[in-house]
């Protein structure tokens, strides 16, 4: 190398030309990766929460509409259906409904007698993570309740 080059070279070390920073160094890009795992962490369960709770509403409208269709029933058939499925006239004895909600997150059941009903909505796949409210009842009497003892409806 030329005599020139190297006092160039020592010339620009120490006016800090040389040493000009083009980039991220690792450190600081670990502590930025870090930084979004603490956040990532701290969101995710609440997020996981938040998208079960809403699934629920898919209960609520499989219930809600399956007490209607059994009031129509009633109002036809003078009693309450036996059954989800099948053909919805008298004879038939059923609601023609499929046994799982709109969206299927649960699958919906049917219990009672000619002059009273309870539906039931239970949890199935991802939804079944759902431990505060796996199965939601609705009655002929309005009653809505939850197993799980969580704030449901």
């Amino acid at each position: 190398m030329s005599k020139r080059f190297i006092t160039n070279l020592r010339a620009a070390r120490h006016t800090n030309i040389y040493w000009k920073q083009c980039g991220f160094s690792l450190i600081e890009l670990m502590i930025v990766v870090a930084i979004i795992g603490i956040l990532a962490s701290i969101a995710y369960p609440g997020y996981q929460r938040y998208v079960l709770r809403t699934h629920r509403e898919d209960a609520h409208i499989a219930l809600v509409t399956l007490a209607q269709a059994q009031e129509r029933y009633m109002a036809r058939c003078g009693e309450y259906s036996q059954s989800i499925g099948g053909d919805a006239s008298c004879d038939a004895d059923g609601l023609g409904r499929g046994t799982t909600s709109p969206e299927s997150f649960y699958t919906l059941g049917i219990s009672g007698n000619e002059t009273a009903f309870t539906l039931k909505a239970t949890a199935i796949d991802v939804q079944a993570q759902d431990t505060e409210c796996k199965t939601l009842s609705l009655s002929s009497t309005g009653r809505r309740t939850a197993e799980g003892g969580g704030d449901c409806w």
